[in-house]
């Protein structure tokens, strides 16, 4: 996308994070998207980024009907979404066949994925 404001290239970066209510031992969501932003900013240097971050806090990953993850799917559908990152994989999904579809919806609407982990 061109930023005629600013003359330049704006990627549009959607950060998803997720912690579950049964896990005191993974990352806050805080940290994820914390280390989410540091992972942009290291692996598109010269861009200029604007991040929304969609949070899910006490949620499984089991069930893809969250809040913020729906409305996030939302957002990719109409196309204002360049980049979706998360802190791990099973942050998005842990459910293979749901983590394709949601895949195949970025695809389908040209957005780049990323994991810090993975």
């Amino acid at each position: 996308m061109f930023d005629m404001l600013h003359g330049g290239n704006i990627m549009r970066v959607a950060i998803y994070t997720r912690k579950s209510v049964y896990s005191d031992n993974s990352e806050s969501v805080k940290n994820q998207a914390r280390m989410c932003r540091e992972y942009v900013s290291m692996h598109f240097p010269g861009e200029n980024h604007d991040f929304t971050t969609y949070e899910d806090e006490a949620y499984t990953g089991a069930d893809v009907q969250r809040p913020s993850l729906q409305l996030l799917l939302e957002t990719i559908k109409s196309d204002a979404v360049d980049l979706l990152i998360v802190y791990q994989l099973d942050r998005l999904s842990r459910d293979v066949k749901d983590f394709t579809d949601i895949y195949g919806l970025l695809s389908e609407h040209g957005v780049q994925f990323a994991s810090v982990k993975e």
